[in-house]
């Protein structure tokens, strides 16, 4: 009996239908719906990547900075948003302050 191959938001709706309450590892959790789609989710995935059908895109990162000038890593470009290249001041101090913008020439 051949399977019937469903499309991501098929699969993201079966599960979120399923949803329940129980604890992981639970006896309740282990007999119920939610489970058993989970695990064909996992063994359908698992399959795909044995046959090699499944292609990961490729994702470029460029240099990231992690300054204490923001508060998460960031990219380089985002130190335009700064007063100046010697503003060092972490985001709090900067909080209330708006930097005045060049007109466009």
């Amino acid at each position: 009996m051949k399977q019937l191959e469903l499309t991501s938001a098929e699969n993201d709706a079966r599960l979120a239908a399923s949803v329940t309450h129980y604890g992981l590892g639970t006896k309740s959790y282990n007999s119920s719906s939610e489970r058993r789609e989970i695990d064909r989710q996992r063994a359908e995935i698992t399959a795909k990547y044995h046959a090699g059908d499944l292609k990961f895109p490729v994702v470029l990162v460029g240099p990231v900075c992690a300054c204490r000038s923001f508060d998460l890593p960031h990219d380089i470009s985002k130190h335009r948003d700064l007063a100046a290249d010697w503003d060092w001041r972490t985001p709090s101090e900067r909080r209330g302050i708006q930097r005045q913008q060049e007109p466009i020439r």
